[in-house]
């Protein structure tokens, strides 16, 4: 057991993209895959830095594996005048940003994998106007999607959303009808 722990704690002072390397080379020379999520889960699972948007150290934390963002309890930082919210996760540098509602708020949401159910010609130039919704429990909010590249849009959302989170699903729709899908992801 004590090998197991010496072995964590050397994979917790990884950065993200360090252990997803590390696992990729374990894959190729032993052909185990499932290296990958145990490596990439300790150095998420490392202690970081809470920062603010401006990059003013607030705290610390015991790993960005405990937090989503739009986050508002168990921050570990405190002293402010106002409420503090999780606004953005980086893993490479394993420092959670926090700061004021208002920092949550998005009006550009960059998609990946996206999957489009209507006419191609719809998403070029300037795009098309939908629906979105960012979060299951949300209803969908006037938007306009334009595609970016292979797989890849933009939503200029009509008024901002918070709670926009790298990996959650971005669903498009006219009324009651899917036209399509995508991730988003961490491109602005």
């Amino acid at each position: 057991m004590a090998d197991l722990q010496k072995l964590v704690d050397e994979l917790s002072k990884l950065t993200v993209i360090e252990a997803a390397e590390l696992s990729k080379k374990l894959e190729e020379a032993w052909g185990v895959s499932a290296a990958a999520p145990v490596a990439v889960a300790a150095a998420a699972a490392a202690p970081g830095l809470s920062v603010h948007p401006e990059g003013r150290v607030l705290g610390r934390h015991e790993g960005v594996i405990h937090f989503t963002v739009g986050q508002r309890r168990g921050l570990g930082v405190g002293g402010t005048d106002q409420p503090l919210y999780v606004v953005r996760i980086d893993p490479e540098s394993r420092r959670v940003v926090v700061g004021p509602r208002r920092a949550l708020e998005e009006t550009r949401v960059r998609l990946s994998l996206v999957n489009w159910l209507g006419r191609p010609e719809d998403l070029a130039g300037e795009g098309v106007r939908v629906s979105v919704k960012l979060r299951s429990a949300r209803p969908a909010v006037p938007a306009r999607l334009r595609r970016l590249g292979a797989g890849e849009a933009e939503v200029t959302l009509d008024t901002p959303e918070t709670g926009v989170a790298p990996g959650q699903a971005c669903v498009f729709y006219d009324g009651g009808r899917v036209l399509g899908g995508g991730w988003i992801w961490r491109g602005y």
